[in-house]
């Protein structure tokens, strides 16, 4: 009972940790675990620690009697963006990924239990930069963090074949901040009912047809409190053909993820602009500017716009997101007792769920911006386009004396973000990680500590930019650095 008590005080802590995380592989994190991550994150064939739950179920057969794995990583990104008008570095945040796992062997029976929770996966970054519209220091943020809760059961009915089940109970939450660009055409506000002229015409008509001349309309967004729970579920095999060869193979459902949130919306900015030519219209036509600025304002209360009611408002948000499935393929060897060598190749699905950011804001409470919309909800589609993700970890573990053990690895995993979508906020963009780490066993007790560094790179974005023409032919890096560390318990 004490065990127990102790696992469930350490989970709530973890709950609560776990609102900051952030990955390499897009999204997801290179590893589960320091052991793993001093390899390269090569975990699907070798089980030797309880978080098989996250990895590969089916490793639970191979442990013995009670375990505990306690630990987490912390990751310090390295962001830079540059475009014509910023040079800028983002700012120093540090991303704790926190794990625990604990897991039963039966000794009488071919059975093992398991419970984790485990930081999936997430990601972030904070800016201030130069917007053409908005001006200096205008925030650029994002926070996901994606962590799941896995109880888990594996079975071994022959010595060389074990199979596992892990249920998946995702908990997400996401927060944003930044200049929040749409096309014209959202503005489905009638300004003439006889021709059906909306006020997105208006927007975007040339000057010299009476319109204003926009090619995108710009808002400060800012997105708080937007959480999610989503389920999943992932299946293990581990196949052992020969005496130190294992072979093991995982499959992880999609997790879908509804977030609900709050959207506060800022057009004061877009519409002074507007306002600005339709004065400039105005004292083309010979007026004086005092003039012009009265019969713009009158022509925009024939239209329901009430100037001195602002244009800022807040909507129920409603985000649609999902995290992707995966499967893998790993083998580890073990013929040369103090060296363990592993492999792993990993499908993941990006293009599934990361193809567009869909956004729908409910119950808007600014009656302006209802009426530029057409009504108190908008619904929006953020491109973003992502490729599927292949990705290949390679490890080694020497066992340098008893109980003492080095490892190294190398990961790579394809940037999954295309040219024409990438931008600051959403900076998943690392492919070459490189690790290290050193383990201790002491009887019931084990230390293990890594430390991966994940090569900075760079990309151009496309002179065609698919989100804000502000990132049109910009560029972004990404470097990160990881810390972890994992105590381990045996009973």
């Amino acid at each position: 009972m004490r065990k127990i008590g102790i696992f469930a005080t350490s989970l709530l802590f973890l709950l609560t940790l776990s609102s900051l995380a952030m990955a390499t592989n897009g999204m997801e994190t290179t590893a589960s675990g320091a052991r793993a991550a001093g390899m390269g994150g090569v975990d699907l064939a070798i089980a030797l620690d309880t978080t098989a739950i996250n990895t590969n179920p089916a490793g639970l057969t191979q442990l013995m009697g009670s375990r505990i794995d306690f630990g987490s990583g912390l990751l310090i990104p390295s962001l830079h963006f540059k475009n014509d008008l910023n040079d800028e570095d983002g700012k120093t945040q540090f991303f704790p990924m926190p794990e625990l796992s604990y897991a039963y062997r039966f000794h009488e029976i071919p059975l093992a239990l398991g419970l984790g929770i485990f930081a999936q996966g997430g990601m972030g970054a904070d800016f201030k930069l130069e917007h053409p519209l908005l001006g200096k220091d205008t925030k650029y943020f994002s926070n996901i963090a994606y962590m799941k809760i896995a109880p888990a059961a594996a079975i071994q009915p022959v010595d060389w074949f074990g199979v596992g089940l892990a249920l998946n109970i995702g908990y997400a939450s996401m927060g944003m901040e930044m200049p929040y660009t749409v096309s014209p055409s959202l503005l489905k506000g009638v300004t003439d009912p006889s021709t059906g002229m909306t006020f997105g015409d208006m927007f975007s008509a040339p000057s010299a047809s009476g319109g204003l001349g926009y090619d995108e309309l710009v808002a400060k967004a800012k997105l708080e409190d937007a959480t999610a729970w989503g389920f999943g579920a992932k299946l293990g095999m581990m196949f052992t053909p020969l005496k130190g060869w294992n072979i093991g193979v995982a499959y992880t459902t999609k997790s879908t993820l509804n977030f609900s949130g709050t959207m506060k919306m800022d057009m004061s900015a877009q519409f002074n602009d507007a306002f600005g030519r339709m004065v400039q219209g105005a004292m083309a036509q010979g007026l004086s500017q005092e003039a012009a600025m009265q019969a713009v304002a009158q022509q925009l209360g024939q239209l329901g716009i009430d100037t001195t009611q602002g244009m800022k408002g807040e909507y129920d948000a409603e985000i649609k997101f999902a995290w992707p499935q995966k499967a893998g393929l790993g083998m580890s060897f073990n013929f040369y007792q103090p060296l363990l060598v592993g492999f792993d190749v990993t499908w993941i699905n990006w293009s599934d769920t990361m193809e567009n950011f869909d956004v729908t804001l409910k119950n808007g409470d600014n009656a302006n911006i209802n009426r530029l919309v057409g009504g108190k909800e908008i619904k929006d589609k953020m491109p973003l386009e992502w490729s599927d993700q292949y990705v290949v970890a390679v490890g080694v573990q020497y066992e340098f004396i008893k109980d003492l053990f080095g490892r190294v690895g190398y990961n790579y995993g394809k940037n999954p973000v295309p040219a024409d979508t990438v931008f600051p906020i959403f900076p998943a963009i690392v492919e070459h990680h490189i690790s290290g780490g050193l383990g201790y066993q002491y009887k019931f007790f084990g230390v293990n500590a890594a430390y991966e560094y994940a090569v900075p790179n760079t990309q151009k974005a496309d002179d065609t930019h698919q989100i804000a023409s502000e990132y049109a032919g910009s560029e972004s890096t990404l470097g990160e650095s990881t810390a972890n560390l994992m105590l381990s318990f045996v009973f």
